[in-house]
């Protein structure tokens, strides 16, 4: 048991102690419990981040596009910039080996078995099973074959956005799907989802698709209660449920019933997906709003540029790993691993200085070894009031006389680990 679980257990039996206290010994007491609880709170919620980009990991390139988990759990991602570096890359979780010199890749997933099957610019859908195996059709007839996506029957679907089609692959013959031949609307598709039997498709104007082999249906707002037709992104969840996020809400469709849960902040989606706890984790490209936005099904939290050290807003995709780490891939800022429940909480490393504490100006830290490390200064709540790089050295000092007299949380956070101490700011 470490030392701040030790401090969480005996507040609760202390408490009843202080009844006994003169009132003002009382009210300085329950201040100092009520600032642990709250550090134990924010501890237990805060989730450790390890960025890979092209300064620190073999990855070739900082816009990592599009990725998913192999049979193995290993990271495939892909690249579409037009340069001469790999467009493809796999991570065993500890180094990184590239692929594919001559097209850029714009979608990757993996199939049922765990096999990874991406599109290029070579106008080429490709799989990889141990060796690469390279098939093409005049269906394939852009470089931008994008999204990508295998169902649970072997099918592989690939949409061409600008000629408003889908292909779809069986193995061995295609078969072109549009607002002609089906229910499909003559717009663009953002996703899709394999759930009761049926191909459902997120359509960027025209609502939810529902796609079968003799029935198919589109959900829009003249309808259904869908309250937006941009849907954005999609997720089978467990039971009946449906995920999606259209504009201004996440919610979930069971077949008969609907279910919404507004945030106005969700003006768009690249990614939905459900952890094992059955957290819902939704990532929204906008550059001033976005992030990722965690739902517990009563609470939302969001990790952005301004908030966590996701370096930026601009997120092209996110998966969640067996293990509930959210991975997330950046426009130009490289990839993220986000541990948002670590195995363990901690303080709290007693080998981090913090002095003088109580402090008035000038904070000095020093840590038990050198690193690339950031340094925010939290309130209790979490607000950050001050983010600044520590730099490759054992010690630095920071001007903090700005701040309100207050309690504090320094978290020292980078490649290597997470550290947290509490201060006091003083007048």
């Amino acid at each position: 048991m470490n030392h701040v679980q030790a401090q969480c257990i005996w507040v609760k039996p202390f408490i009843f102690v202080l009844l006994l206290k003169n009132t003002q010994f009382m009210k300085t007491i329950v201040l100092t419990l009520m600032s642990i609880f709250w550090m134990c709170s924010l501890l237990a919620q805060t989730p450790e981040f390890v960025i890979y980009n092209t300064s620190n990991s073999q990855i070739p390139w900082n816009k990592f596009k599009a990725m998913d988990f192999d049979k193995n759990g290993h990271l495939w991602g892909g690249y579409d910039n037009s340069g001469s570096v790999p467009h493809l890359t796999r991570f065993d979780g500890s180094a990184f080996t590239n692929y594919i010199n001559n097209a850029w890749v714009n979608d990757v997933v993996a199939d049922a078995s765990g096999d990874i099957w991406f599109t290029t610019s070579n106008m080429e859908l490709q799989k990889y099973d141990g060796s690469f195996h390279i098939y093409t059709d005049a269906l394939m007839s852009s470089p931008w074959m994008e999204p990508l996506f295998a169902d649970l029957s072997g099918n592989l679907w690939v949409v061409n956005n600008s000629s408003k089609y889908i292909a779809r692959f069986n193995g061995s013959s295609w078969l072109r799907l549009d607002y002609t031949n089906s229910c499909l609307p003559n717009s663009s598709i953002r996703d899709f989802a394999d759930h009761k039997n049926f191909i459902w498709m997120a359509a960027s104007d025209s609502g939810l698709v529902k796609f079968g082999n003799t029935e198919c249906m589109l959900y829009h707002t003249g309808n259904s209660p869908l309250p937006d037709n941009h849907v954005f992104a999609l997720k089978a969840g467990k039971g009946d449920t449906l995920w999606f996020v259209c504009t201004g809400n996440l919610g979930y469709f069971t077949g008969s019933d609907w279910f919404f849960y507004p945030n106005t902040s969700l003006t768009s989606a690249v990614s939905l997906q459900i952890d094992s706890k059955g957290n819902i984790w939704i990532a929204n490209p906008n550059f001033t709003s976005g992030g990722v936005f965690r739902f517990d099904r009563q609470n939302w939290t969001v990790y952005n540029k301004d908030n966590s050290p996701i370096p930026t807003n601009q997120i092209l995709d996110m998966k969640v790993d067996s293990n509930d780490r959210i991975w997330v891939a950046t426009w130009g800022s490289g990839l993220v691993k986000m541990t948002p429940y670590p195995a363990s909480v901690r303080e709290i490393d007693h080998k981090v200085q913090c002095y003088p504490d109580p402090v008035r100006d000038k904070l000095t830290i020093v840590l038990p070894e050198a690193g690339n490390y950031e340094v925010d200064i939290l309130s209790l709540t979490g607000q950050v009031w001050m983010r600044q790089p520590f730099g490759q050295s054992y010690s630095c000092t920071f001007d903090i006389g700005f701040l309100p007299p207050q309690v504090y949380l320094v978290r020292i956070w980078g490649e290597k680990r997470n550290m947290i101490k509490k201060i006091v700011k003083v007048e």
